[in-house]
């Protein structure tokens, strides 16, 4: 999607002008306590002009095999959405708590095209 417009936030304008994917969970308390499972992700791209976006949705499993962690996925390119086959992702971690810093993802839409991603985590929430 793309956004476009001002954030107030206490009285001070902040303009908007980008690309986003919606994430319907700000503001609820999410605590995964409940949940012996290992935690839920999204990777999410979408280049500056728009014609090329992806998000991947996947469990976030250390032990599991890496195409087993797939859950969700769809492609946006040459104006055309498809819906993703299973993937393959590997993750990279640091740190004492294992912040993901790096991640790989191969995926195929379903004209069976493949592409292959590499990121670097610049933000996360515990």
């Amino acid at each position: 999607m793309h956004a476009e417009g001002e954030l107030v936030l206490r009285g001070e304008r902040f303009p908007v002008d980008g690309h986003v994917v919606r994430d319907r969970s700000w503001g609820e308390l999410r605590p995964e306590a409940h949940n012996p499972g290992p935690a839920y992700n999204w990777v999410t791209t979408v280049v500056e002009d728009g014609t090329f976006a992806f998000n991947l949705g996947s469990i976030d499993d250390p032990v599991a095999q890496a195409t087993e962690n797939f859950r969700d996925g769809w492609l946006w390119r040459d104006r055309v959405t498809a819906r993703l086959q299973p993937w393959a992702k590997v993750v990279a971690r640091e740190g004492v708590l294992g912040r993901p810093a790096h991640y790989k993802a191969d995926v195929l839409d379903r004209p069976r095209q493949s592409l292959t991603a590499h990121g670097e985590v610049v933000a996360s929430v515990p």
